[in-house]
């Protein structure tokens, strides 16, 4: 039993495979809903999970109204 999986489909279906997209979810907000920018992500994927790596930087979370941060 093995997965059908069509190259050419996926391949058009993400651009070629040429535009990665990340989505970062805090306390289950979807980050790119926000303000806050996203940047330098860098993913560092293995064989499960438990031992993968994703550090990113977030740009636009102080607030110098409130001297707080917003997330």
């Amino acid at each position: 039993m093995g997965a059908d999986i069509d190259f050419f489909k996926l391949q058009k279906d993400y651009s070629n495979f040429m535009n990665p997209r990340v989505v970062i979810e805090v306390e289950g907000k979807n980050i790119d809903k926000s303000d806050i920018g996203v940047g330098e992500v860098d993913l560092e994927l293995t064989s499960g999970f438990e031992a993968s790596i994703a550090t990113f930087n977030l740009y636009n979370t102080f607030s110098q109204e409130k001297y707080a941060f917003d997330y």
